[in-house]
C-alpha cells in the first residue's frame, strides 16, 4: 500500500504519488476522489489548508 498526496499548486489541487503528478481538480474533495479511484488501496493524504507562521502547511490529514 502506497501513499498518495493531494497538494495545492497554482490554484488547483494535484494528486501526487512517488513524485509523479497523476491528476488535477478544482477542489480538494474532487482531487481526493480521483486519487481514491486511481488506487482504492492507497492511503490518500491531503495537505492541511491552515498555514504556519512560516507560510506553508505543516501537517497532512488522512482522507481515505
Amino acid at each position: 500500500m502506497s501513499n498518495m498526496y493531494v497538494e495545492r499548486h497554482d490554484g488547483k489541487y494535484v494528486v501526487i504519488q512517488k513524485k509523479q503528478e497523476l491528476a488535477t481538480a478544482n477542489t480538494q474533495a474532487k482531487a481526493a476522489e480521483r486519487a481514491h479511484k486511481i488506487d482504492p488501496e492507497a492511503v490518500v493524504l491531503a495537505e492541511r489548508v491552515r498555514t504556519t507562521p512560516g507560510g506553508t502547511p505543516d501537517k497532512w490529514r488522512r482522507i481515505y
